[in-house]
């Protein structure tokens, strides 16, 4: 994945209530690696790999919903981006004749 955060939603906390520490932060280090790199983790614990499948879902729809008006805005964005230097090489070149007018 490519995106530098990922929502943490507050229904969640059920989850996390019901684990022990060691659980909830080794869940929340799972749920930072998959958000980040998309890093499915081994050798869970029951309890722990049970509420991550269940968070991961989440995730991943929270991802898509992401990704998908980004895919749609890329190809407006390009075109912005060349009409915007369109407008700045038009801007200097008035700004080289009014530097320079003829007499």
């Amino acid at each position: 994945m490519d995106k530098t955060s990922f929502i943490f939603h507050t229904e969640w906390g059920r989850l996390f209530r019901r684990l022990s520490d060691a659980d909830c932060k080794r869940l929340l280090q799972m749920m930072c690696d998959y958000a980040a790199d998309g890093i499915e983790p081994e050798d869970t614990p029951d309890m722990v790999g049970m509420a991550f499948d269940c968070i991961r879902g989440q995730m991943d729809y929270d991802q898509d919903r992401y990704r998908s008006p980004c895919e749609k805005r890329k190809p407006s964005k390009n075109a912005g981006t060349s009409r915007n230097k369109r407008t700045r090489s038009r801007n200097k070149r008035v700004q080289k004749i009014q530097m320079y007018p003829l007499v």
